[in-house]
């Protein structure tokens, strides 16, 4: 059965976008070419503030904020000259004097005759996004600049073993850069046979929840773009976001530390050495005085 659309009415169709306007979640303003306000729909007032009947009949500039009253005027020559702004950011001043980030479009109104008589604005409140992506950004500068000053190098892998994230201490430890590991398998900054045995590892615990390193940590062998090895202690942590999981690993160079307990031990040795040539020095002497 076929369905036979009928064609709205001129007054149906002005009611039904009349309808859209005030359900509208966007500020939808119209103005004349000099900036008097002409319609003001109810995300209009509760955006800037003021009702419609408080705009209506006065100008838009009353939304300028403080030291930026040109901006609308240069906007409306815009509108003018037959341009249309889209996603135009800026300040707007609401009745209570706070000042809002709005993102804008606005449009030129023409007349049956084409001519531009006015313009349509359609605003969005982007004042919380503003502050959300602000403090995502100090967040991440703030973890950036910890990870790039913390000792133990960082790199980020996916379920399947892929780099996604490689530190700069990562990058001083193995000799790569991260745009050379990015991307690839983790198991390459391995010797064998772990390099082999690796994604298998993974594979398991993902499939029984065996834990060997995660969340445990211990020491491992690495091994740096010149291909020589070098003793790693390496603490991997998970997380899981968006249905996906990510392993992070921190990783810490023993090569010093092993070096040092390797000295500490020649050293023992060499004290307990010299403290039996010592005693037996001694008995000697004794000998030949009784003698």
């Amino acid at each position: 059965m076929s369905v036979i659309e009928r064609p709205i009415g001129e007054e149906q169709a002005t009611r039904l976008l009349a309808a859209i306007v005030e359900s509208s979640e966007d500020a939808i303003v119209s103005k004349t070419l000099d900036g008097i306000v002409t319609s003001w729909n109810k995300a209009a007032e509760r955006i800037f503030g003021y009702t419609a009947a408080e705009m209506v009949g006065r100008p838009i500039s009353l939304l300028a904020p403080p030291g930026d009253t040109d901006e609308i005027a240069r906007i409306l020559h815009r509108i003018k000259e037959g341009e249309r702004v889209e996603h135009y950011e800026t300040e707007r001043r609401r009745k209570d004097g706070r000042i809002i980030q709005v993102a804008l479009t606005v449009s030129p109104i023409r007349d049956q005759a084409e001519r531009i008589v006015g313009a349509s604005k359609i605003a969005r409140d982007i004042s919380e996004t503003k502050l959300t992506t602000a403090a995502l950004s100090e967040k991440e500068a703030h973890l950036s600049s910890i990870l790039e000053t913390i000792p133990d190098g960082m790199v980020v892998i996916d379920e399947h073993c892929i780099i996604q994230s490689f530190s700069a201490t990562a990058e001083r430890m193995f000799g790569f850069t991260a745009q050379e590991v990015c991307g690839r398998n983790v198991n390459m900054l391995m010797p064998s046979p772990y390099r082999e045995g690796h994604d298998s590892y993974i594979a398991r615990y993902l499939a029984t929840g065996e834990r060997r390193i995660i969340g445990l940590g211990r020491v491992v062998t690495g091994q740096h773009k010149d291909g020589s090895t070098f003793p790693i202690e390496l603490a991997v942590g998970e997380v899981r976001t968006g249905g996906h999981r990510l392993f992070t690993g921190f990783m810490r160079d023993l090569t010093e530390r092993q070096r040092t307990l390797r000295r500490l031990q020649e050293l023992q040795f060499e004290l307990s050495h010299v403290s039996r040539l010592t005693e037996m020095g001694q008995m000697a002497s004794a000998l030949v005085h009784r003698l």
